[in-house]
């Protein structure tokens, strides 16, 4: 693996660009707040966990009588010529 000396590369990344060390570090800085921050958002909606709802527990049908249903049947036949 290759050694870059940092002291090297920005003399070379400013002599390409002719831009001033200070703007360099002000821009490596940058990057790395980006980054820092990028970083820890990305592990803290990792390490969230999803609220789970537990959903209500199911209900027993009611049984219904014929005689009951039969008495609604008639209803809403009556309901039906009346109108």
């Amino acid at each position: 693996m290759m050694h870059v000396d940092l002291l090297q590369t920005q003399n070379f990344l400013r002599q390409q660009s002719n831009w001033p060390a200070k703007r360099l570090r002000r821009q490596a800085l940058g990057a790395a707040l980006f980054l820092l921050i990028g970083a820890g958002y990305a592990l803290f909606h990792a390490d969230a966990t999803p609220v789970l709802r537990e959903a209500p527990a199911p209900t027993a049908a009611s049984r219904v009588s014929p005689r009951a249903l039969q008495t609604h049947i008639t209803h809403l036949r009556e309901v039906r010529q009346h109108v």
